[in-house]
């Protein structure tokens, strides 16, 4: 289950761009430390995503990172989308 909440806020943040940890833990059902532990996963996954606290601050993806570079396919990444659309 882990596994997925952490490739569901991957996608959540990599779709929609700048969100909030707020955000992110009322749309996953987890605590916003949740939420901090599952973004520093993803960091050490090698996704360069930034978690800014304070006005104007958010969790968002660096600007030019593709997810082709997680060695999906196109039809890999539509069924992920596919699975965490339905959840």
């Amino acid at each position: 289950m882990r596994q997925f909440l952490i490739l569901g806020i991957f996608i959540f943040v990599y779709k929609n761009g700048k969100t909030t940890t707020k955000e992110i833990a009322e749309r996953f059902e987890v605590s916003p430390r949740t939420v901090y532990r599952y973004i520093n996963s993803i960091s050490e996954a090698g996704v360069p995503i930034i978690a800014k606290a304070g006005y104007g601050g958010g969790v968002y993806i660096m600007d030019g990172f593709k997810l082709e570079s997680l060695f999906y396919t196109e039809e890999e990444r539509e069924k992920i989308a596919k699975v965490l659309a339905s959840a």
